[in-house]
């Protein structure tokens, strides 16, 4: 690791808590067969399970950027990581007392989930030059997807022993945050090994806001008048701007609001998209594995295995997509904006046709086939909306990640108690997929 720069290093933390985050959120989808089983759940409450933990990430989106913006991204995050680990090892023994009290740990490790994304972007800012940023940023959002695909292939454990998935994920949780406390730090200026040479490269290549910079009304005029930036451990005053920058910086993140945003025509663009986006991808997170159990009369085991494919084309378009932008933009084929728009585009037809047709799969093969390529697609999303979100306003980016997926976890409550219902009621998989497309 000594030959890898230490803003790579910080990608690759990144990489693993995104993997880490969505193996203890996927494994209740692979578990959740057997669960229903064990304890004789519906699919109404089966629902309500996979419900209750967007009630509980919803919560702490906006909070979590206010805890980044105070106390640094890594401290954040090992916070996070800690409590989600505990509440996944909790998992196993809460299922076996009642209903209410899985519904209420899937709420506890929602909270805890809630900050990862505010505090994620907020280190992408800090830690990556604009020049690196598209392929940064979904590389390291491409371990969602890793994430995914070693819950899924945890599938055979479930089928025969699902609590020692909960702790198998659980301990993992714990080995990052032994990992974070070695080798993170929440900027370049407060870490403690990097040279000198690549601090000054990623502070002078951080981009400044661009595009909400106007609407910091309070505080504006004072930012464009504070153009040094500064090592907080220097004992040296630098013309005497010192505290003056360091109360500004300060300032300037907790004073853009979420009516500042939502004033912005290209941040509502940004939002609109997240929800769209998060509709589909939080309804096949959730209930792949119980497609392919219930419509197509797989084993468990074979459910999640079959779920496989779709993340697995989600790595390799998300990194292809990121390597795309950045190229396209470094030789000035597309501008920045236009270079997102077209991804995005991308992201949404391909994706829409490919689910419309699911309904009208015939054998178990075309329909796998199908979803994969509409899963898989979507994910140029993340050099979409997603690395728009740090385009924005690269100082804010942890508060307006929060106000936009706060917004955009919406899906995942109304999406995951609408299939319960409908599946409840009529067991017609084609009126979900028709919905989600």
């Amino acid at each position: 690791l000594e030959s890898v720069p230490v803003r790579r290093r910080m990608v690759l933390l990144l990489f693993a808590v995104n993997m880490v985050c969505y193996m203890v959120r996927t494994n209740i989808s692979v578990a959740l067969v057997p669960i229903s089983q064990t304890y004789g759940f519906s699919a109404m409450e089966e629902g309500w399970i996979l419900a209750a933990f967007y009630y509980g990430y919803i919560c702490t989106q906006i909070p979590g950027a206010h805890l980044t913006a105070r106390y640094g991204g890594c401290t954040v995050l090992l916070v996070a990581v800690f409590s989600w680990s505990l509440f996944t090892l909790l998992t196993p023994p809460l299922s076996s007392i009642s209903l209410s009290a899985l519904v209420l740990c899937r709420l506890l490790l929602g909270l805890s989930e809630g900050v990862t994304m505010p505090a994620v972007h907020h280190l992408v800012a800090q830690w990556v030059p604009a020049q690196e940023r598209s392929l940064s940023v979904t590389f390291a959002s491409s371990g969602q997807f890793v994430g995914m695909v070693v819950a899924l292939l945890c599938s055979p454990l479930a089928a025969h022993d699902w609590p020692t998935l909960f702790y198998l994920f659980g301990a993992l949780g714990f080995g990052w945050c032994l990992l974070c406390w070695s080798y993170g730090a929440s900027s370049p200026e407060t870490h403690p090994h990097i040279a000198r040479s690549e601090r000054e490269f990623v502070i002078k290549h951080r981009a400044r806001d661009t595009h909400l910079e106007p609407v910091l009304a309070s505080a504006s005029e004072s930012a464009a008048e504070c153009k040094v930036t500064l090592d907080p451990r220097s004992t040296t005053a630098q013309s005497g701007n010192t505290s003056v920058c360091s109360s500004l910086r300060q300032h300037t993140e907790q004073s853009l609001r979420w009516t500042d945003c939502f004033a912005e025509p290209a941040f509502i663009a940004v939002v609109v998209a997240h929800v769209c986006h998060n509709y589909g991808f939080y309804l096949l997170l959730s209930w792949l594995p119980k497609y392919f159990e219930g419509r197509w009369k797989t084993d468990v085991a074979s459910a999640g295995i079959f779920s496989l494919a779709p993340y697995l084309l989600m790595f390799v378009c998300s990194n292809l997509g990121g390597y795309l932008s950045d190229w396209l933009i470094s030789t000035g084929r597309l501008d920045r904006v236009s270079c997102r728009k077209t991804m995005q585009a991308v992201a949404f037809l391909v994706p829409c046709i490919f689910l419309w047709l699911v309904r009208f799969a015939s054998t178990l093969t075309h329909a796998q086939l199908l979803l994969t390529l509409s899963i898989g697609f979507s994910s140029f999303s993340h050099s979409g909306y997603w690395v728009n979100l740090v385009d924005l306003g690269p100082r804010h980016s942890a508060r307006l990640m929060s106000f936009s997926n706060t917004v955009a976890t919406v899906p995942g409550i109304v999406g995951n108690l609408v299939t319960g219902y409908l599946l409840q009621g009529t067991g017609d998989w084609d009126t979900v997929f028709l919905l989600a497309s």
